[in-house]
């Protein structure tokens, strides 16, 4: 609000309320629900301002009527972590969580990962334990990590949407793109001698995914478009260069020490 130095004319003129809910992924934690704006055309006096309270049974909020929703928080996972959230009349933002549950590994628009609905999927290798997964930095498409030889989807379609299947398979030395119609778990992706980066999603959606050193960040990102960029660091943690699929520096940084 702002108000006059006397302390008279205190009017209202921006606001924002959170509203908060139990997790239903995991009732000990208790997570947001909407974000609201305040939003007027002109300012309101602090007197008419509805400050937040509850009804007569503590059933339900009293909010302002010039606070609006904005943002609805759709879905969190057992850890607490969003998984799907929207904006108001805008597409719905969605995530999956890697590295002990600690970072988002892949971010995907217009699709939903709720308890109710999994349009998503992507598999990195990095946390896989199987004995088909070979850790070797310098061969692997992404991270760390790629599976050797086939690959069979378990990913099961959630509703009648059109989903997409995308990967990188490894033929001779080379890291090469596919994409197809996924129609269903036990697809086997056998087009070379490796897999990595397996990637699912509706047809009219778009995913980003990414791989990180937890210690140093980033360590790579597959943009929408299925290109890849790789990130060096040096001895010190710091960021060195920026890599695009083919290898080529897009971006260096050098640093030096003030005298």
């Amino acid at each position: 609000y702002r108000q006059n130095t006397d302390g008279s004319n205190s009017r209202v003129i921006a606001g924002q309320l959170t509203t908060y809910r139990q997790n239903e992924a995991n009732t000990n934690f208790v997570v947001p629900d909407q974000i609201y704006l305040w939003e007027s055309a002109l300012p309101v006096p602090s007197v008419s301002y509805g400050r937040v309270s509850t009804n007569s049974d503590n059933s339900n909020l009293i909010i302002d009527a010039n606070q609006r929703p904005r943002i609805n928080m759709l879905g969190y996972d057992s850890y607490g972590n969003v998984l799907s959230v929207a904006k108001i009349n805008d597409v719905t933002v969605s995530y999956f969580y890697g590295y002990n549950h600690s970072l988002p590994i892949a971010e995907v628009k217009d699709a939903l990962n709720t308890t109710s609905a999994k349009e998503i999927f992507y598999e990195s290798f990095e946390e896989s334990n199987s004995a088909s997964v070979i850790t070797n930095t310098s061969l692997s498409h992404a991270g760390k990590n790629y599976v050797n030889g086939a690959y069979t989807t378990t990913f099961v379609i959630p509703n009648s949407k059109s989903y997409k299947l995308e990967y990188w398979y490894l033929a001779n030395g080379k890291w090469n793109y596919n994409t197809k119609a996924y129609t269903g778990a036990g697809m086997i992706l056998n087009d070379g001698s490796a897999v990595d980066d397996v990637r699912i999603y509706p047809v009219d959606a778009q995913m980003k995914s990414y791989t990180y050193d937890p210690i140093l960040g980033m360590t790579s990102v597959i943009d929408e478009g299925g290109i890849m960029h790789s990130y060096d660091y040096d001895n010190f943690g710091r960021l060195k260069m920026i890599r695009n699929d083919q290898g080529v520096i897009e971006k260096q940084y050098i640093y030096k020490y003030k005298n």
